[in-house]
């Protein structure tokens, strides 16, 4: 599940990347989905969080970026949201 949940980082990355991006969907794929949560900003900095579940097990990662370049502030895997 871990590698999904950075896999649908990635992806609310490229979307913030390609202009105004919400958040709030959920993406299926034929052996996991995720569900990205609508995306916070605080200061100039993006709050991505996403919770994938693969064959039953789930995984909850928060990502945050500088909302100028996209850069990784930080990267972590918590309990739940």
């Amino acid at each position: 599940a871990e590698e999904s949940a950075k896999s649908c980082l990635e992806y609310a990355k490229l979307r913030l990347a390609s202009g105004s991006y919400a958040g709030d969907e959920t993406i299926n794929f034929s052996t996991y989905s995720c569900i990205i949560l609508p995306i916070e900003s605080v200061s100039t900095n993006k709050i991505i969080k996403v919770q994938a579940t693969v064959n039953m097990r789930t995984s909850n990662w928060r990502l945050i970026v500088d909302g100028y370049n996209l850069k990784t502030i930080s990267l972590e895997e918590v309990a739940s949201f």
